[in-house]
């Protein structure tokens, strides 16, 4: 995702204490400007409590979109897989309308079109998928 060819998990991690020093950093920017105008803390009023309850909707709300567009996502992909499982099911099944000799020639190059896509689809990264 974000480094090319780092694993998810360290992206992970490195996206976490990024967020956490920046978290951090604020707090301490907000700190030291609250004492600097003379307000001493503000957990009399309950601002903090409102900021924090409106960014933790907003949150929740890029949470549910992104969630959302990856669920869309995957349901697309699945529809394509079980159409192109279908139209090879069908394909299987009518080359044995054609004659014997012809049904050998489809069937040798109907396997290799499989092969050749179960490779396409176990592929890890775009130069294998590229030779599959």
């Amino acid at each position: 995702m974000i480094f090319t060819g780092s694993p998810l998990w360290l992206d992970f991690l490195v996206l976490l204490a990024i967020a956490v020093a920046a978290f951090e950093a604020g707090r301490l920017i907000g700190v030291r400007l609250l004492r600097a105008s003379g307000g001493g803390t503000n957990d009399e009023d309950g601002a903090d409590s409102h900021a924090l309850s409106g960014v933790f909707g907003l949150l929740a709300l890029l949470l549910a979109f992104s969630f959302g567009m990856a669920l869309n996502r995957y349901e697309e992909r699945r529809e394509l897989v079980v159409a192109e499982a279908n139209a090879l099911s069908t394909f299987a099944s009518r080359v044995e309308l054609l004659a014997a000799e012809d049904q050998r020639a489809v069937r040798v190059l109907l396997a290799e079109y499989g092969a050749a896509r179960l490779d396409f689809g176990r592929a890890t990264n775009e130069a294998a998928a590229g030779e599959a």
